[in-house]
């Protein structure tokens, strides 16, 4: 009788290209053949693990009340996954204050990420600094906060502008802070083919939201300037 193991390489990966997240990454504990299979990019091209960081507490792998663990998403980042939704995880343990190194983020690769939803992701400065960091061709960013409002720092700003600026065409920067003229002119500069902006509830002075006006690719087609003090 032929056992699971014996099958070939690319039947093996035909199978398991049915299971979920959680039997995917049980599968790959099962054999170093079976993990290296389970690495192939072609399984993690498309993922959606939005409110799903509970299922880690099942898995051999370091968590933190039910939060996602940052090795996990640098495996996936790392196997080359293109369309990524982080929706309402929390990132390792952002609010631990003793071992801050423990829970950062290192990628090795650059990402292939086009498709990225951070929308109330709650994580460290330094997790989504490296996350953005490491894209160079995205086309859609969603950031936009919650109760925990993301600050942008200008290296996120940067990363988003100076590597992203000539593929990027959905912006969400909804209810985020730290928006300033000085990002503001860096967007309008780098981000040539935009077609889609939320700035709403991100407090922009009316320096900014003037520049903007001015500037604005012509490409728009959707903006959002809703709730904004100035």
């Amino acid at each position: 009788m032929v056992s699971f193991q014996d099958l070939p390489d690319e039947i093996v990966l035909k199978v398991i290209n049915y299971l979920q997240i959680k039997d995917l990454i049980s599968c790959g504990h099962t054999s170093k053949r079976i993990r290296r299979i389970s690495c192939d990019e072609s399984l993690w091209q498309k993922l959606n693990i939005s409110k799903l960081s509970g299922m880690f507490s099942t898995l051999n792998l370091e968590y933190h009340n039910h939060n996602l663990p940052i090795e996990f998403l640098e495996m996936v980042l790392d196997n080359g996954c293109q369309y990524l939704r982080l929706e309402d995880t929390v990132l390792g343990n952002p609010l631990e204050l003793e071992d801050v190194s423990k829970y950062k983020m290192c990628l090795e690769k650059v990402s292939k990420l086009r498709y990225l939803d951070l929308k109330n992701c709650i994580a460290n400065k330094d997790c989504f600094e490296e996350i953005l960091a490491s894209c160079i061709s995205l086309q859609k960013l969603s950031m936009p906060s919650g109760f925990f409002s993301i600050f942008l720092s200008q290296k996120m700003i940067e990363s988003i502008c100076y590597k992203n600026g000539r593929t990027l065409q959905t912006l969400n920067l909804s209810c985020c802070k730290g928006l300033n003229l000085d990002s503001i002119q860096k967007i309008t500069n780098n981000c040539k083919i935009l077609t889609n902006v939320d700035f709403c509830g991100t407090c922009l002075s009316e320096k900014s939201i003037k520049f903007l006006a001015n500037n604005l690719t012509f490409t728009i087609e959707k903006l959002n300037l809703g709730n904004l003090y100035n």
